[in-house]
């Protein structure tokens, strides 16, 4: 688990979304745990290495614009109302929007 202050979120977001919004700060935040559930799978235990969210935030795009969508399926965010009440999954979710459905929905 990481924890990231605000003020960095907002400082990305800026960066990578010309914006501070809360909206992109939370797709900065998905980016970043979307990298490190990449990472899981390859990194070696004691050998993690220094936290750097721009790397991360590297990393997820490379994933994305390489096809590896594997380690969107394990980060959500919260549905809409709307939603939920139409239709309460989301892939292996309820209540959440898988990020995987997500990223597709905007690369179709």
């Amino acid at each position: 688990m990481f924890k990231i202050k605000r003020s960095k979120l907002k400082e990305l977001s800026i960066k990578y979304f010309n914006s501070d919004s809360v909206e992109n700060q939370n797709k900065v935040a998905i980016m970043i745990a979307t990298a490190q559930a990449a990472r899981v799978s390859y990194t070696v235990v004691g050998e993690e290495g220094k936290f750097d969210f721009e790397n991360n935030i590297n990393l997820h795009n490379k994933l994305i614009s390489s096809g590896h969508m594997s380690p969107t399926e394990h980060c959500a965010q919260v549905m809409e109302p709307e939603r939920y009440f139409e239709k309460p999954y989301s892939r292996n979710f309820r209540g959440f929007m898988q990020y995987r459905e997500i990223v597709e929905s905007t690369l179709h």
